[in-house]
């Protein structure tokens, strides 16, 4: 979830303001790890990580939380998180902006990792040595599989709270905080875009099968909105005088009968102020919606060429301060940089990249200002990659001993607050039993992109884990 924080030019120009940038409490920590004197590698400790950069006792930062566009609170983090990307003022403050807070700030914006999977949703607490306390019940859910749960902190109250999706449902539970151990989840708001929802010889008509969700403020109203994506359409449910409304069905499943869309995700492509969608399908085009006086269109000039799409993301892939658009899917991944509105202009193909891929994130992992991505293969391999289609690092060449394994979700953050960025991802199978992994960030400044395998062992054999997602959670 972290740009590295040594990103030249940047932690120089804004140190002196970022002393109190959290406002009080301070992370600090610095490196720790082990550096090598003679060729600059880091060895990962897995000692206790420095404390998270408290705004008050018990709270964090609030630029580690999701939220509406952050410019009215101008505080120092915010300032400098700003200055390197400045969509985090102008369109929202989403998971990059987290990202880059947890560099630029210190913030230790990463304690937990979440998943959904069959029947539940469950965590893991990350304790240093690695994530302790895996698979502990976060919820549970009658529709079937989780397919992706979301942190953001909706109500303002400083705690991150959650939205979830399965193959029936969006519900959204706020977070009541931490009572003997347990976080105290409330359920406040459930949607079927489909009913009924179910299995035909349970009487049900079909299932909406949800895919993705999303937090972000869609209405630039100052609150929260969900965004959420399923195999028959993507629907929005707003955020009015604290209550969230009835689902808004917004993006067509397919253009040909077919339910196949696979995940929706917002960004202002016009420069206009208001926040435009972009829809990846399975078997379809990438399709653009425009926000026009208060409605979605579809902008068909738009569309993109693309079929077999499981992922979309908006990262900066070129360092140039504005995000392009990375698609992912089972024909490999290309990047579309937005130009004069377009998605479909200035196109790479990243030639280089022969994947098969289920999910992807961004993330600097090296320290050259650049978002590199990172790719989750579905035959068993992680890749990670650059806007040029050049492969930085695979897993099926870099570890001794090689270790394949079936990602289906993967997340970035910088689990030690070393300033590195690690990851973490979700496997689906339990034969042999580890549902989720962890790639430890060694890369020395500079150099080229490396990681140690953490082998997690055996976690937690009965779970079949979907999305991975990084927070800030708290956890006792």
């Amino acid at each position: 979830m972290s740009a590295r924080r040594s990103r030249a030019g940047v932690v120089a120009a804004v140190a002196a303001a970022l002393v109190a940038g959290c406002g009080g409490g301070g992370g600090g920590g610095g490196d720790a790890a082990i550096v090598d004197a003679d060729t600059g590698s880091e060895t990962p400790p897995f000692d206790a990580p420095p404390p998270v950069c408290l705004a008050s006792a018990g709270v964090p930062c609030r630029e580690c939380l999701i939220g509406p566009p952050r410019a009215a609170s101008a505080s120092q983090c915010t300032l400098a998180v700003c200055a390197v990307d400045p969509s985090c003022c102008d369109s929202g403050w989403d998971e990059r902006c987290t990202e880059h807070a947890d560099a630029l700030c210190d913030a230790r914006c990463v304690d937990t990792v979440s998943f959904g999977g069959y029947d539940s949703a469950t965590w893991a607490r990350w304790g240093g040595a690695g994530f302790v306390d895996p698979g502990e019940l976060l919820l549970t859910d009658a529709d079937g599989y989780v397919a992706d749960v979301a942190w953001a902190d909706y109500d303002g109250d400083g705690d991150a709270d959650l939205a979830a999706v399965s193959q029936c449902t969006l519900r959204v539970y706020r977070n009541d905080g931490w009572a003997a151990g347990e976080l105290q989840l409330e359920p406040v708001f459930a949607g079927q875009p489909v009913t009924p929802c179910g299995y035909f010889s349970d009487g049900g008509s079909a299932f909406w099968d949800g895919r993705r969700v999303r937090w972000v403020d869609l209405d630039r109203d100052g609150d929260l909105d969900l965004l959420a994506a399923g195999a028959t359409g993507g629907y929005v449910s707003t955020l009015q005088a604290g209550a969230f409304q009835p689902l808004v069905h917004v993006v067509d499943g397919t253009a040909d009968g077919a339910g196949d869309l696979t995940d929706v995700a917002p960004w202002d492509l016009d420069d206009d102020g208001d926040l435009d969608l972009v829809a990846g399908y399975f078997d379809g085009d990438v399709a653009v919606i425009r926000r026009q006086n208060g409605a979605w269109v579809v902008d068909a000039a738009a569309a993109i060429a693309r079929d077999g799409v499981t992922s979309l993301a908006f990262c900066d892939v070129t360092g140039d301060a504005r995000r392009e658009l990375v698609v992912g899917g089972f024909g490999g991944d290309d990047v579309y940089r937005i130009s004069n509105g377009s998605p479909g202009q200035g196109l790479w193909d990243l030639v280089g990249v022969d994947a098969s891929v289920v999910a992807l994130a961004c993330a600097d992992l090296d320290g050259d200002g650049k978002d590199e991505v990172v790719l989750a293969d579905r035959y068993g391999e992680v890749l990670v990659v650059d806007a040029d289609g050049a492969t930085l690092w695979s897993s099926a060449d870099a570890l001794d001993p090689t270790r394949t394994w079936e990602p289906w979700g993967i997340d970035a953050g910088d689990l030690d607050g070393d300033g590195d960025v690690d990851l973490v991802f979700s496997i689906d199978r339990n034969d042999p039993p580890e549902p989720f992994h962890v790639l430890w960030n060694t890369t020395a400044g500079g150099g080229a992109i490396t990681f140690t395998d953490l082998d997690a062992g055996d976690l937690d054999p009965d779970r079949d884990m979907r999305l991975a997602e990084l927070t800030w959670l708290g956890a006792p």
